[in-house]
């Protein structure tokens, strides 16, 4: 029998080496955060050798407006775990004001999900049960978010929590499973050795109802702006080896090419039936035209006679 009753759906994430490149995945105020256009596709194969593990692509763009008062974003994301897969389009949008030493930004995402089952994926064992006859094979949900986020010369912080509306996942009209809320908080802090050598530590909490919280732990070396690489360990899970290579100035529109590779070693009791996680990031900066740099949103002019 297929029991799906107030299951806590939560979302699997890249770690936190493709977190410090591409925090757009877990917080909306972090568009247009940077001066050019910036592209970004993540790969990861979780548990690889494990049945059923999951893996996740995604591919996110964002770009600031308005004199980079505004961050405009687009997030598109597909992962499979089992038998379900899942995709979604997410749209965020950020307003950017002065605060302290840095730009404070608050940020808002909507988008829509789509889950579907492969029965092909199953070992079925009653034709009968009520979800085989009765069950959906695809849900559509809406999506919601939100976030804040600070940047100064070296310091980033941000908070966010996702899918504030709790849709259920209702493959069958009384099943009452729901994807929670997720919370994130992030920091990090960038501590200049030398004009050639900076380390960067970082951690980031992340906290779903019904499930464990999690924390990361990260440090980050960087040569030249270059060459970078790390070690990370994720509480109860695993620990990950990354690094990466910069690349500037590689055309006349391209200002930075970023790309990263890492390793999770299993900590928990799953390093028996896997051999790891590879997870590839492949970053594009863009240098931003000056028509879409200056590009205002339309002002409204408030009639009057209403109020």
């Amino acid at each position: 029998m297929f029991l799906q009753t107030n299951i806590v759906f939560a979302q699997q994430d890249p770690n936190i080496t493709m977190y410090m490149n591409n925090i757009l995945l877990i917080n909306p105020a972090y568009a247009g955060s940077q001066k050019d256009i910036q592209a970004s596709l993540v790969n990861r194969n979780q548990w690889v050798s494990f049945a059923g593990a999951p893996a996740l692509q995604s591919f996110n763009i964002h770009s600031p407006l308005n004199y980079n008062k505004i961050g405009l974003g687009l997030q598109m994301l597909n992962q499979s775990i089992g038998a379900e897969n899942y995709f979604s389009t997410t749209l965020s949008y950020a307003y950017k004001i002065n605060f302290s030493k840095g730009i404070l930004s608050f940020g808002l995402n909507a988008g829509i999900k789509q889950y579907k089952l492969n029965f092909s994926r199953m070992n079925i064992k009653d034709l009968d049960d009520k979800f085989i006859l009765e069950g959906k094979t695809n849900v559509t949900i809406p999506d919601i978010g939100s976030g804040i986020f600070y940047k100064s010369k070296k310091f980033n912080f941000g908070f966010s929590a996702l899918h504030l509306a709790q849709n259920r996942i209702a493959y069958l009209k009384d099943n009452r499973s729901k994807l929670r809320r997720h919370y994130y908080l992030f920091a990090s802090h960038d501590i200049i050795i030398t004009e050639r050598f900076k380390i960067t530590p970082n951690v980031l909490i992340k906290y779903v109802e019904g499930a464990p919280l999690q924390v990361n732990f990260t440090t980050m070396m960087e040569y030249r702006d270059r060459l970078w690489t790390g070690l990370s360990y994720r509480t109860g899970d695993a620990l990950c080896f990354f690094g990466g290579l910069n690349f500037k100035s590689l055309s006349g529109n391209i200002s930075l090419l970023r790309v990263g590779y890492s390793y999770d070693w299993t900590t928990s009791g799953l390093t028996k039936y896997n051999s790891g996680t590879h997870e590839i990031i492949l970053n594009c900066n863009f240098k931003l035209p000056k028509s879409i740099k200056k590009l205002k949103m339309k002002k409204v002019t408030k009639s009057p006679l209403f109020f």
